[in-house]
């Protein structure tokens, strides 16, 4: 499933686009699940060990089932984009990320998964400079329903007529 996800950036002055395109299978979807599941586990045994982790996060690199986010300026029609309302949406089943030139894709490395019972987030950081960047949250639910090749329920997103676009 191709999906657009609104991103945050630790550097408010970031020109980086606000959308990250991440193509996740239901193998993909089906990591992630085990993943967190085992976040989960691991939260339990550090609860039974009386080990503080008020402030950890289990994050973990990006392996060869879950793909790495790419930063793109997608030309979205500005009613059907990624937004605090909707941050998490469908891309048009045609929509190639390879279609996007270059220029309009921003360079990110090192990426990780961020796992929580509920939820997971993916972080990466510019290639050239300290920005950080996290996507929005996928939950539970809906990598389940990824995972199941199910409509998870999201709204789809709409790109802009091409001459709109320029």
């Amino acid at each position: 499933m191709k999906l657009a996800l609104l991103t945050s950036c630790n550097n408010e002055w970031s020109e980086a686009p606000s959308t990250a395109y991440l193509e996740l299978t239901p193998t993909g979807a089906k990591a992630v699940l085990s993943l967190m599941d085992m976040a989960t586990a691991f939260r339990s045994k550090a609860d039974e060990a009386r080990l503080s982790h008020r402030f950890f996060t289990v994050s973990i690199g990006a392996g060869p089932l879950i793909p790495d986010f790419r930063l793109l300026e997608v030309p979205f029609d500005f009613q059907h984009a990624p937004d605090s309302d909707q941050p998490v949406l469908v891309m048009p089943a045609d929509f190639d990320p390879d279609s996007i030139p270059d220029e309009n894709e921003w360079r990110v490395e090192c990426h990780r998964i961020e796992l929580d019972e509920g939820d997971v987030r993916f972080t990466a950081l510019s290639r050239h400079g300290s920005d950080e960047f996290t996507t929005a949250e996928l939950t539970r639910a809906m990598l389940q329903a990824i995972a199941e090749d199910r409509d998870p329920g999201l709204e789809s997103a709409v790109l802009a007529a091409a001459d709109e676009a320029r």
